[in-house]
């Protein structure tokens, strides 16, 4: 069975986009592979449709369609016909596989942190992209003047997943040592200071590129990465 380039626009719904190059009929069983994925099932539904008008319709994702698009059909006339395909996929039929490109990963893991020597003080963001097993893509951080130990923690996170999107991810999991920031992001605790309200927008803002972020707390000892760059960055000034 041929294995076709598609788009996941909707996981819960299986909901992909597909090249109109393609041909396919209901109850056709097929295999949509999507960047490291493949999804198995049989075709729901079709229908036809141009890009532009389905970006239109969808606004919040269609940054990350048109980029995807362009990605997996280089050649296909963006005013030219596509199919939305839905898929009836058993459990067992999900498969995740390794890509043989170094440079494509669709889900990674994003370890934060920020620091402030003086609180407020001379802070710095860090962060470092890591594969699902373990190994380091990217890491990085950036001096952001006086500011509070977190802000800094809020603009990691923010300048983590701007580098996670701009390397091709759509699936982040983020991991910090900040207690306060992951339960603010998760929603259990409310933010009453103004100026970390604005960065927490900004990063929901930045959440709505990716099909999944999730955040999780870990203990500093297994945040030394992330830990490692703000201090590098700091120690620079």
């Amino acid at each position: 069975m041929n294995k076709i380039k598609s788009v996941l626009i909707d996981e819960q719904r299986m909901e992909f986009l597909v090249s109109e190059q393609e041909t396919f009929h209901l109850g056709q069983e097929v295999v949509l592979e999507v960047e490291s994925r493949e999804f198995r099932g049989t075709v729901q539904s079709l229908n036809t449709l141009f890009l532009n008008d389905f970006i239109d319709a969808r606004p919040a994702h269609a940054q990350r369609i048109a980029r995807d698009v362009n990605i997996l059909y280089p050649e296909l006339d963006k005013k030219a016909p596509i199919t939305l395909i839905y898929l009836d996929i058993n459990d067992n039929s999900k498969e995740l596989k390794a890509v043989n490109n170094a440079t494509n990963f669709s889900r990674v893991k994003l370890f934060t942190d920020g620091g402030s020597r003086g609180n407020p003080g001379p802070s710095a963001t860090g962060f470092a992209i890591l594969s699902l097993d373990d190994k380091v893509l990217k890491a990085g951080g950036t001096y952001l003047g006086i500011t509070t130990n977190n802000q800094a923690e809020y603009k990691a996170v923010l300048e983590g997943l701007g580098t996670a999107y701009d390397m091709g991810a759509v699936q982040v999991d983020v991991y910090m040592d900040s207690l306060l920031v992951v339960n603010q992001m998760s929603g259990i605790f409310k933010i009453k200071n103004l100026d970390l309200l604005k960065i927490n927008v900004s990063i929901h803002e930045a959440i709505k590129k990716f099909d999944k972020v999730s955040f999780k707390h870990v203990p500093r000892a297994l945040n030394k990465l992330a830990d490692a760059e703000v201090n590098r960055v700091l120690d620079s000034q």
